[in-house]
């Protein structure tokens, strides 16, 4: 492959791989950053969890003020950090260590309503990213640069997204899942929020891409890959993740070369999938021989 002018590429001229369901994999979060090469991330939000309680014979929903829990779902509660704030203090500490770190994507899968509630309101979750993080954090408002929307902001050839090099010891947050509009008042707040939003749509919706100004990531799970070359297209940024395939042999997919390969070639940003470690899966990557994690998209395939 032809040698890559890291400092001149944009964020979304680039490619990477993507963890999914990072707080369930074997790999602790750490290692996939500072090991695997890894800095496309995603945590599962919840405002509650069941707990047995000191003295109790059954679990009971706890929750905790504006703090959420870490974890898939009811039914299955392996998770690497239990809540947020403390996978905050972690990035924090890695900002720290490593301070001119590329830039990390952290996908926030949001799985109930905000609530004034218990402090999980949009103002609570932005609260607890600004506590732990503040200015490491690259923001809507950051990107507008004057533009009147996020969609004019990367669709108008003077603006777009940063440089790579502009965004070095940067966190972004996209949120995904649940009542995501609820974070931002419907595009109201879009524009003054911490984290973005990332529609989720499918082959169905696709007339959607482009449609609302305040949606420049976009989400769709494995067999909505063909989606990829026109949100690319569009100046925006696509994730695909994989679904759980019941068959003979059950198995998440995105978990093939065949399959990434395909992921690659459909120019999608975030290739998110199980396979963390590329020794055990060397398809499975984007990183080059120096460790830099990402892959330009217009050089893929190239020899």
């Amino acid at each position: 492959m032809p040698n890559v002018d890291h400092a001149s590429l944009r964020y979304n001229q680039i490619q990477q791989k993507s963890s999914h369901n990072s707080f369930e994999r074997d790999e602790g979060i750490v290692d996939q950053i500072t090991k695997w090469y890894i800095r496309s991330l995603e945590f599962d939000l919840h405002i509650r969890k069941k707990v047995l309680k000191e003295g109790a014979t059954t679990r009971d929903w706890y929750t905790v003020d504006g703090d959420w829990f870490i974890y898939h779902d009811d039914i299955d509660y392996t998770t690497s950090y239990d809540t947020l704030s403390r996978l905050l203090n972690m990035l924090a500490s890695l900002q720290k260590q490593i301070p001119d770190h590329e830039v990390m994507t952290i996908f926030l899968d949001n799985h109930d309503d905000f609530t004034s509630d218990n402090k999980h309101a949009p103002q609570d979750l932005d609260a607890l990213l600004l506590q732990k993080l503040g200015g490491n954090i690259f923001t809507p408002k950051q990107l507008l640069n004057g533009a009147a929307t996020l969609k004019q902001a990367v669709t108008t050839p003077e603006k777009g997204w940063p440089l790579l090099k502009d965004l070095q010891g940067k966190f972004i947050f996209v949120l995904t899942g649940a009542n995501i509009d609820g974070y931002i008042e419907s595009g109201k707040t879009a524009n003054d929020r911490i984290g973005f939003i990332a529609e989720e749509i499918s082959n169905d919706t696709a007339g959607e891409i482009g449609k609302r100004d305040h949606v420049i990531f976009y989400n769709f799970s494995w067999g909505n890959q063909g989606l990829g070359p026109a949100i690319f297209a569009q100046q925006f940024i696509s994730r695909v993740f994989p679904q759980w395939i019941l068959s003979l042999k059950p198995h998440f997919n995105m978990s093939s070369k065949q399959e990434w390969d395909e992921a690659k070639q459909m120019k999608i940003h975030h290739l998110a999938t199980n396979e963390i470690n590329w020794q055990e899966s060397p398809w499975a990557h984007t990183h080059d021989e120096s460790g830099w994690p990402f892959e330009r998209i217009d050089e893929i395939g190239a020899s």
